[in-house]
């Protein structure tokens, strides 16, 4: 007589898409952005300074927007808040490649850091939170290992593009790569909750009765 292996909990597959949009958000968008600096400023007569005031935009509107978004997820639902900002954040770098003045690149980063904080880590810790109450720290490390991962393959790539093809192509690329890797999980593979999909959290019997 054999015994069935145990499906893999469905709570680690979210891990992995949590891997993988991270990777797409942070390690993409946000690691990348210091690969422009240099083709961009050369072509369009900006000092660096005044380029790289872009990304400290994105980072001081992403720390005034995060406190907004666990109302946003109440209220509307987490995943389709996800959603949403996934949209913004991948089209960002299209519009970033037919931008030709500086207040073009601020107004886009001031939109990235509003948007971009509903797939970083605050977003994902909280799938991670709906999910596993045992080995959550495990979990989260895996998911959020996506951000240095992705960022390790995807700056040398990026870097690549703008080489042979300019800045303005490795713009596209970024948005059509970012799409390609944070669409698909979320579309069909990320629940909110366990209860989605018939589940309870991972390790919740080890706490009844405590």
């Amino acid at each position: 007589m054999t015994t069935a292996k145990p499906k893999l909990f469905y709570g680690w597959y979210v891990v992995f898409s949590c891997t993988l949009i991270i990777g797409g958000s942070i390690g993409l968008l946000w690691n990348c952005a210091s690969v422009f600096v240099k083709p961009v400023t050369e072509a369009l007569g900006f000092t660096r300074g005044a380029f790289t005031l872009y990304t400290t935009l994105t980072s001081v509107v992403s720390t005034v927007a995060m406190p907004f978004y666990g109302a946003l997820f109440k209220k509307f639902g987490q995943k389709r808040i996800m959603f949403y900002c996934a949209a913004v954040c991948c089209v960002l770098p299209l519009l970033l490649s037919f931008s030709g003045v500086l207040w073009q690149f601020y107004l886009l980063a001031l939109i990235q850091g509003a948007f971009i904080v509903g797939l970083d880590v605050m977003s994902l810790g909280t799938l991670i939170n709906n999910w596993f109450r045992a080995r959550k720290g495990l979990a989260t490390g895996i998911a959020y290992a996506g951000s240095s991962l992705i960022g390790m393959i995807a700056v040398p790539t990026v870097t690549r593009i703008v080489d042979i093809f300019g800045w303005q192509w490795g713009y596209r690329a970024m948005s059509l790569m970012a799409a390609v890797l944070i669409f698909p999980v979320l579309t069909f593979v990320i629940k909110e909750r366990p209860e989605d999909k018939g589940l309870r959290r991972y390790g919740e019997e080890e706490f009844e009765g405590v």
